[in-house]
């Protein structure tokens, strides 16, 4: 399954994810709840195509996430995509169960 679905987003099909409207309801209201600053760089007053709201644990691993605003942060999008789907947690803000996912991951790593 993850070889089809990795050879289909190598062929430019894309996540429909990101145009549903339940997603473009979440987004939006993340948007308006915050600051437009990159949590990474720092760049201010993101604006466009350069303002991208970014999943900190990524929703393929933690669909049930997908959709909680505490799992969101605003990135410009070179520093998005450099980040691929690695954890990259906010600078201000901190979330206990961030620490026991990440936990969890490295007992079954080791």
């Amino acid at each position: 399954m993850l070889s089809l679905i990795g050879s289909l987003m190598s062929r430019g099909v894309r996540d429909t994810f990101y145009n549903t409207p339940k997603w473009r309801r979440t987004k939006a209201a993340y948007e308006k709840t915050v600051p437009h600053v990159c949590v990474v760089c720092g760049k201010q007053d993101l604006v466009g195509m350069d303002l991208t709201v970014d999943h900190i644990l990524p929703r393929h691993d933690y669909p049930d996430l997908q959709y909680d605003l505490n799992n969101l942060q605003i990135m410009c999008r070179s520093c998005n995509s450099s980040k691929q789907n690695r954890i990259n947690v906010r600078r201000d803000y901190f979330n206990p169960k961030w620490i026991s996912v990440k936990f969890r991951s490295e007992l079954k790593a080791s």
